[in-house]
């Protein structure tokens, strides 16, 4: 889920099949209301997450981590893939701007309509995709 090995509609469908069995554990009817499932525990209700948002949520929370860790190794690495992930989708070498323009969603580039997929011991960076999203995310 941090590091978007599975695209977010496999986790739609996680949560499609969890919803189901859930309310089957439950004995609810398969109609019955989802926002019981996934409310707020305060309200009484279960408080389960949506896979598919969590997947946004960490993925932008695991760019963060890594860009500002403390191991100089693990952040240069970081750095030099998220550089070479924006000058793949925008087409040319960024500089600092853009890469913070990137980071908060305020462009995406040409190769952005959905994230590709991890090549072998790589990181790429495709939380930034998801970053707008996040507002709407959290307050929920």
């Amino acid at each position: 889920m941090r590091t978007a090995q599975f695209p977010k509609e496999d986790w739609a469908k996680v949560d499609k099949v969890l919803r189901r069995d859930i309310k089957d554990t439950l004995n609810l009817p398969t109609e019955a209301s989802n926002e019981y499932l996934y409310g707020q525990r305060r309200l009484g209700c279960c408080g389960l997450p949506i896979a598919a948002e969590e997947s946004d949520i960490n993925l932008v929370d695991t760019a963060f981590k890594l860009l500002t860790s403390k191991d100089n190794i693990c952040a240069s690495e970081a750095l030099s893939s998220l550089v070479s992930t924006v000058h793949r989708r925008l087409g040319r070498s960024p500089d600092d701007a853009t890469l913070g323009a990137f980071l908060s969603g305020e462009i995406e580039g040409e190769n952005s309509a959905r994230p590709p997929e991890l090549p072998r011991g790589g990181l790429v960076f495709v939380g930034p995709l998801r970053i707008h999203r996040l507002p709407s995310l959290l307050l929920t």
